[in-house]
């Protein structure tokens, strides 16, 4: 199948079957590869591509989690997929979400992209994303001995993935923050604004602009 795919350049059966040029007819090729394609063993493949890019990563490199689209504008009935509006065509087209995971590692010339995992989500279930996304943070905590760095975007500044980040995992990690987002104090337990909490810290260097 992989042969096929890369032969032909398409994730279309018909076409990956033509592709491997065999001596019987063309519908056996392609019923055979379907029944290899409904067998269920992609979640191993993944997880042993997950496991083989994580142990790439090195002490103090960058964990990215981010989101993409994948824009299906001629799209009918698909299951997961969502309505987003898209501000270049100025209206609401199909499309699916993708969580990311992107290792950035130092080497010598600056740095490698080692890509990790990209995984599909209902933009309808909140819940299910963060789960995801989560669960992956989890993951990575462990396969890389918390010695990483995660960075993400806001989106990801909610209660919920600050507390996995902070106090479960103990993990070191760059958010961008909105400045309305509003976090406790861990002393008097206290909600203060972000910008409040940032006058409290103090640093050793400062950027004046």
């Amino acid at each position: 199948i992989t042969l096929g795919i890369i032969k032909s350049g398409s994730v279309v059966i018909q076409q990956i079957s033509r592709s491997l040029e065999e001596k019987i007819a063309l519908e056996k090729v392609s019923e055979r590869l379907r029944t290899h394609l409904a067998e269920d063993n992609f979640e191993s493949v993944q997880q042993t591509l997950f496991d083989m890019q994580c142990a790439k990563l090195k002490p103090d490199s960058y964990i990215i989690i981010d989101e993409s689209s994948i824009f299906k504008p001629y799209a009918g009935k698909m299951e997961g997929i969502s309505m987003v509006w898209d501000s270049s065509k100025k209206k609401a087209v199909p499309r699916y979400k993708l969580i990311n995971i992107m290792g950035c590692v130092p080497d010598k010339d600056g740095y490698t992209l080692v890509p990790i995992s990209s995984e599909l989500h209902n933009e309808e279930e909140e819940d299910t994303r963060s789960q995801k996304t989560i669960d992956k943070i989890n993951e990575t905590t462990i396969k890389t001995d918390n010695k990483c760095i995660y960075v993400m975007d806001w989106g990801y500044d909610s209660r919920q993935y600050l507390e996995a980040l902070s106090y479960i995992n103990e993990n070191q990690y760059v958010v961008r923050l909105c400045k309305t987002c509003g976090l406790r104090d861990v002393d008097d337990s206290t909600q203060k604004s972000f910008l409040d909490m940032c006058k409290t810290v103090k640093l050793k260097h400062e950027i004046k602009t």
